[in-house]
């Protein structure tokens, strides 16, 4: 029993609780109340995990057949009908999700479900899952426990284990299921006086074992523990092996109403609950320095709490603030008389019993019959012993007296019938075995007979939906357990030590910081398929809806989301997902070439503006000079020929002037003509890198 990471930091008791104290006797009284409530369950529970195991006669049925000469013949056929369940629970696993109860925490969320996969895959918390699912289905209850260790990390270690079912105790008032309602659980262990010593050194080795708490009800029937005689003379406590001789320590977790204040802070105006005592000591601070203060509401919250118990009470700590006890476990079937739950076995072992016995009893008929016998009168014989030796062995000569053939003095017995309607019992007990369970042939992959696949995947379903509340525990637990690991998380794992997220193919290693303004949030059993059966059943739809898919264009980051429901290696999956990021960013316009084209669009059009302007002056000359012409020929006056010819004159200078306007624009048209060639063949490189995405694209998608 390590010790976890809120129990370093909580009250010391050791050493303190005498064995007659209140709270002691207290604990004492809660479990004998439950090993009375679970005494018959345990019996139950050892006989269920006795079946599976193939330990199917019981003591007083094994020793009269011996006695009978009979044979013991066990055909398990109850361990493949748990391993089927308890394949289908391994083949579609699912994934924890913290999704934020207030907008604004994208980031957090998605930084909180990768720690909460990083910390289950660092301490294989599915495998310890399934196994304690295993025990659900056999015996009723499945069993986790959820700590902080520093065995391996100083800087603390989540681990995620399981825990065994008869090592564990409960309030027998509890009735919801997963013992969501319990008061106080209890775990009970024998370990190595060493390793107890080392947890609670301030401690007497007398102290360290708790007789009280010996299960004397399920185990009467089993043989005297000699380990434990020492304990019985604490004088003989310096010759113990104490790395060979157990003691038993008591584990127990509870909790209790506690009083606490919700207010508005009247410097953040935001709502909060404090304890009372810390509440009165702010109530104080404010009047102080005249706050006024509005009087928070009364309420009660759970507090949990944790003690070690020995001959005494060795150690108390507190418990999670959230999330409930460390200590996790998922129901089956609840038997409401009783008060407790059972498993896929209890329904198995009559059936399974009942078949043991027929092809016991088959096999003996066999076996007496398969000699037959024989009638015979004193003097047929001359050598009666000599007859009784060798009549069964079919090489041997058999010498009988003179007549006794003829006189008939030699009759064979007459045969035992077989029994009528043996053969459909037994075949009726063999099918039972699955019946009771609800398990089918087609679920156990054994239907040996041509049906249609749309037949056979209804009565898998239908065998489902028999098992499917046990599956609905394994839901409720994963949500309760996702709740105390995000407690951890946020409190004792928010350090800045660095975690991968993401998948495989697109990992990431990021610090994991505490926020302090974190908000509370839901726990999702995500859908998201982790196994490769589910996989590829959702890929298998997907398959279906590709068509459409591409009809409407998606973008490409929803692509890559549907690869991760690929059944393919996550090392192809990651470089196809690389592959189709790297083509849209190439498609995506860069804003550096947006701008360049632009530039040249503007420079062009200053271009077009010029030209026209050389255009528009060449035109005003050529109409000057028309008028010029013109006005000539209508005065017909010679006298003004000179004045026309200085008109002239002037206007041929004016066409000059405007001749060498037009080729200075021109000179300038050539050279931003150059610059735009310069322009265009940047464009066309550009136009070629395009193109190239797009047949890498269209080389990925096909």
């Amino acid at each position: 029993m390590p010790e976890t990471g809120e129990e370093t930091q909580g009250n010391a008791g050791s050493g303190q609780d005498t064995e007659g104290s209140s709270e002691f006797i207290k604990f004492q009284n809660w479990w004998k109340d439950a090993d009375q409530h679970s005494h018959d369950w345990r019996k139950q529970a050892r006989e269920d995990y006795d079946f599976v195991a193939g330990e199917q006669w019981s003591q007083e049925d094994a020793a009269f057949l011996k006695l009978m000469n009979r044979p013991i013949i066990t055909f398990n056929r109850i361990d493949p009908v748990i391993d089927s369940v308890a394949g289908l629970e391994v083949n579609n696993r699912q994934d924890v999700a913290f999704f934020p109860r207030h907008p604004g925490d994208a980031n957090t969320d998605e930084l909180l479900t990768g720690a909460a996969k990083w910390v289950r895959d660092e301490c294989n918390a599915e495998d310890e899952e399934s196994d304690a699912f295993r025990d659900q289905l056999i015996c009723g209850m499945g069993w986790t426990e959820t700590r902080l260790d520093f065995d391996e990390d100083p800087e603390g270690k989540m681990l995620i284990t399981r825990t065994d079912p008869m090592k564990m105790w409960w309030d027998g008032s509890a009735t919801k299921k997963n013992l969501s309602d319990a008061r106080y659980i209890i775990y009970i262990d024998d370990i190595p006086m060493s390793v107890a010593e080392d947890m609670f050194p301030d401690a007497e080795p007398s102290d360290l074992h708790a007789g009280w708490a010996m299960d004397t009800g399920d185990t009467a029937d089993l043989a005297h523990d000699a380990q434990q005689a020492p304990f019985y003379r604490i004088d003989q406590s310096p010759l113990i092996n104490k790395n060979r001789v157990l003691v038993r320590m008591v584990e127990i977790q509870w909790w209790e109403h506690e009083p606490v204040r919700t207010f508005v802070d009247p410097l953040t105006n935001q709502k909060a609950t404090l304890k009372e005592n810390e509440y009165q000591r702010l109530v104080k601070r404010l009047d102080e320095i005249g706050i006024p203060f509005q009087d928070g509401v009364k309420q009660k919250r759970k507090k949990y709490f944790k003690a070690w118990l020995g001959k005494k009470i060795l150690k108390k700590a507190d418990g999670p603030e959230e999330g409930g006890f460390t200590r996790k476990s998922m129901t089956g079937k609840r038997d409401r008389n009783k008060g407790t739950w059972y498993g896929l076995v209890r329904g198995m072992l009559d059936p399974q019993r009942w078949a043991n016995r027929w092809l016991s009893q088959v096999m003996h008929i066999i076996n007496t019959n398969a000699k037959g016998g024989i009638m015979a009168e004193k003097d047929a014989f001359d050598n009666p012993q000599e007859a009784v030796d060798m009549w069964a062995q079919p090489d041997a000569v058999t010498l009988l007296a003179n007549g006794a053939i003829s006189k008939g003095k030699i009759k064979e017995k007459p045969q035992a019938q077989w029994p009528q309607g043996l053969e459909s019992l037994m075949q009726f007990a063999i099918s039972s075995i699955r019946d009771a369970s609800g398990v089918n042939l087609e679920l156990l992959g054994q239907a040996d007979r041509d049906q249609p696949g749309v037949l056979e995947h209804q009565r898998k379903q239908a065998a489902l939906t028999i098992l499917a509340s046990l599956f609905d525990s394994l839901r409720r637990y994963r949500k309760e357990q996702g709740r105390l690991l995000l407690y951890y998380i946020t409190h004792y794992l928010s350090d800045g030590r660095l975690i991968r997220i993401g998948g495989q193919s697109e990992a990431r290693y990021v610090p994991l910081v505490r926020n302090p303004d974190t908000t509370k949030y839901d726990v999702i059993v995500d859908d998201t398929p982790s196994s490769v059966n589910l996989k590829e059943q959702a890929w298998g739809a997907l398959t279906q809806m590709m068509p459409m898919l591409t009809r409407l264009q998606i973008p490409m980051q929803v692509w890559t989301s549907l690869l991760k429901y690929s059944p393919l290696p996550a090392s192809l999956v990651g470089e196809i997902t690389q592959a189709l990021q790297q083509a849209q960013q190439q498609q995506q316009p860069d804003p550096k070439l947006q701008a360049a084209q632009l530039e040249l669009q503007g420079k062009q059009l200053d271009m077009q503006m010029q030209q026209s302007e050389a255009q528009d002056t060449q035109l005003r000359a050529k109409v000057d000079m028309a008028k010029i012409q013109a006005q000539l020929q209508m005065e017909g006056m010679r006298g003004k020929e000179m004045e026309a010819n200085a008109f002239q004159a002037k206007s041929a200078g004016i066409l000059n002037l405007a001749k060498a306007s037009k080729e200075g624009h021109d000179m300038i048209m050539d050279r931003h003509q150059a610059k735009l060639d310069r322009h265009q063949a940047s464009l066309d490189t550009i136009g070629t890198i395009v193109d190239g995405a797009s047949k890498l694209r269209e080389k990925t998608n096909g």
